[in-house]
């Protein structure tokens, strides 16, 4: 758990922007990624909870989920994706979803997530203040902005959805998994643990390029094999 050197809580987003221009202070929301790291030097805070950035609503086609909405909140709510909502309650025990954000799944990019794959699917577009908004595919590749603040996530909510895992035991985090949605224009599928971030695949393909690094769980041509065995299971659903 980090040393914390001092702990803030604007109350506008330019308060916290001209905080957060000190690269020694880091972004807090539910606190379960901070808290979570293990060998981090003393850090500043910036309590972004004070901001209004929460809440779920519907626009031109599209679902918009305020950053410091909960896990426990998105898995609730009748105007998120029901796939979303699945992998929401699946993504962390019911005590941590209470804490845990949709802005902090996007910002901490765990490449085991089905929830972010969830989101990838569901063409997820990245709000930031700070910095120039963008496709949540750009965010994975290149990183967070320097000083910037996610407030909200949004969601093409269009097309049936369906996903696959395969983890050591039914309550573990998946070893691999795939998360697909049907689109105008075909499926889209993400897997996770194939790579630093869950990734956008070819459903038709979906190892094609990729080395994934083995581990205690699974060699790296294990997790080749189940991931393309558990895109062929989404496929089926989907087409």
């Amino acid at each position: 758990m980090p040393l914390v050197a001092a702990y803030h809580r604007p109350t506008t987003i330019d308060d916290a922007l001209a905080l957060l221009s000190d690269p020694n202070r880091v972004v807090l929301a539910g606190g379960t990624t901070v808290n979570a790291d293990r060998e981090p030097p003393a850090i500043e805070v910036v309590d972004v909870q004070a901001l209004g950035l929460g809440g779920v609503d519907e626009a031109d086609g599209r679902i918009r989920i305020g950053a410091t909405t909960t896990l426990a909140e998105l898995a609730e709510s009748e105007l998120v994706p029901d796939l979303v909502r699945r992998l929401a309650r699946a993504e962390a025990p019911s005590t941590l979803r209470t804490l845990a954000t949709a802005g902090g799944t996007v910002a901490g990019a765990d490449p085991d997530s089905m929830l972010l794959a969830a989101f990838l699917v569901h063409d997820a577009w990245v709000e930031l203040a700070g910095a120039e908004s963008a496709g949540l595919v750009d965010i994975l590749t290149a990183g967070m902005p320097s000083g910037s603040i996610i407030t909200a996530v949004s969601l093409d909510g269009a097309g049936a959805g369906a996903h696959a895992a395969t983890g050591r035991t039914p309550a573990d985090v998946p070893i691999v998994a795939a998360v697909g949605r049907l689109t105008d224009a075909g499926p889209v599928v993400a897997l996770t643990g194939m790579g630093p971030t869950p990734m956008l695949v070819d459903g038709s393909n979906p190892t094609a390029g990729l080395d994934p690094p083995g581990d205690f769980r699974g060699s790296s041509g294990y997790r080749l094999e189940l991931a393309r065995i558990l895109t062929g299971r989404v496929m089926e659903v989907l087409v």
